[in-house]
C-alpha cells in the first residue's frame, strides 16, 4: 500500500512540473510575440500602407472588430497599435474597459502603472499632456498611452523607443552629408 501511495506520489510532481513549464508557452504576452505567434492568434494579416514602426518589418491584422497593427524587429513584436474597425453601430473611441482589458492582455510576465505626464520643464508637461491623455509603464519595461481622442491604443517595449532613436540618428548624418562644403 505504501509502495502504491509512493508511485502515485512521483507521478504527481513530473506533472506539475510539465504544466507549470509549458503554461507560459501556450499564454505568451503580445508583444514580444514572434509574426507566427502574432498569426496563431489574430489570423492571416491585411494589406496596410501605414507602417507602425518605421523601418521594421510590420504586419496588420483585423481581430474581432479590431485593427491590430504590429511592428517586428529581429523576430519580435516591439510595437503594437489598437485600433476599433469603424462600423455605423460601434464607437471608434476606445472605453476604458477596452484599455484595461489591453493591458492586462499585454501585461507578459509584469504589472502596469499609471505613469505622470507630469516633468520639471512645464511646456514638456503640457505637450505631453496634449499628446497622451492616459500613459502607463509596465514594470517590464513597455510603454502603452492613449491618443489625444482615444482612437489608437499604443504599447511599444524599450527596443521600439531604441531603434526609433537610432533611425532618427542616421536620418540626420544623412541629411548633413548631403549639405554641400562651401
Amino acid at each position: 500500500m505504501i509502495q502504491g501511495g509512493i508511485m502515485i506520489h512521483s507521478f504527481k510532481i513530473p506533472l506539475a512540473l510539465v504544466l507549470m513549464l509549458t503554461l507560459p508557452l501556450t499564454a505568451p504576452a503580445r508583444l514580444e510575440e514572434t509574426e507566427k505567434e502574432s498569426e496563431a492568434r489574430y489570423g492571416k494579416p491585411v494589406e496596410d500602407k501605414y507602417p507602425t514602426l518605421e523601418g521594421a518589418t510590420n504586419r496588420t491584422y483585423n481581430y474581432k472588430g479590431w485593427r491590430i497593427r504590429a511592428g517586428f524587429l529581429n523576430g519580435k513584436t516591439v510595437r503594437i497599435v489598437y485600433s476599433k474597425l469603424t462600423s455605423p453601430e460601434a464607437s471608434s473611441i476606445i472605453s476604458n474597459d477596452e484599455g484595461l482589458a489591453i493591458l492586462e492582455g499585454e501585461k507578459g510576465g509584469g504589472q502596469w502603472k499609471a505613469r505622470s505626464t507630469a516633468s520639471s520643464n512645464p511646456t514638456a508637461t503640457l505637450e505631453n499632456t496634449l499628446k497622451y491623455t492616459s500613459a502607463w509603464t509596465n514594470t517590464a519595461g513597455s510603454v502603452a498611452y492613449f491618443d489625444m481622442v482615444r482612437q489608437h491604443m499604443t504599447l511599444e517595449t524599450p527596443d521600439a523607443e531604441a531603434f526609433r532613436k537610432k533611425l532618427a540618428e542616421e536620418k540626420l548624418k544623412q541629411q548633413k552629408a548631403k549639405i554641400p562644403k562651401f
